[in-house]
């Protein structure tokens, strides 16, 4: 892994190489999520990110960054596949960055070498109904961390899983508590899940 000085080195060092011309449907993003999940045991509450990352191969490092907005790197290059999340999150938001991590790797990591500095402002941005770029420039971009987002919802809030810790639980609350996803996040993926299908 590399050392973090400032965001401007890490992104000289290594700049993102990823796919941009590939988009994915929130279908196929939540067909991948589940993959994975089926893929790595029982699914359970709370789904644990760090055992699908283990299942991944990709290593999860702590460590804390100059740049306070950074919550978070994707390295990988070959076969080694790091994620370095900053320790200074609490538990629940390093749980979100895992997963969001994840879901570039599964979704975005096409040539041999790349890494991507996540900030706080697009990993724990809410997720919008539809995707809509702010910029033209920078649609590529926003697009892999909308998708990166949408992947990280399902990832640990996967549909069975969910319906039943929401209608066995009293309140969103407490639902995301036993989830352990931030509340937003959980009234999200309900809102989502209901305009898109039948519970």
């Amino acid at each position: 892994m590399i050392d973090i000085r400032e965001r401007r080195e890490i992104i000289m060092a290594y700049p993102t190489r990823v796919n941009p011309r590939r988009t994915y449907e929130a279908l196929e993003i939540e067909e991948r999520a589940y993959s994975l999940l089926a893929g790595a045991g029982p699914i359970v509450a709370p789904v644990n990110p760090l055992v699908i990352a283990g299942a991944r191969g990709i290593t999860v490092l702590q460590g804390e960054f100059k740049a306070e907005d950074i919550v978070g790197i994707v390295e990988w290059e070959g076969s080694v596949r790091k994620v370095a999340v900053n320790a200074k999150l609490s538990e629940l938001t390093k749980r979100y960055v895992i997963a969001h991590a994840i879901g570039h790797y599964t979704l975005h990591a096409t040539e041999p070498k790349g890494a991507i500095v996540e900030d706080g402002e697009n990993v724990l941005r809410p997720i919008e109904r539809e995707f809509s770029p702010v910029s033209k420039e920078n649609a590529p971009t926003e697009r892999m961390e909308y998708e990166a987002r949408l992947f990280t919802v399902a990832l640990l809030m996967p549909k069975q899983l969910l319906m039943q810790v929401h209608h066995a639980s009293g309140s969103p609350r407490e639902a995301s508590q036993k989830l352990q996803v931030p509340e937003e996040a959980l009234e999200y993926r309900l809102r989502y899940l209901s305009s898109t299908s039948k519970w």
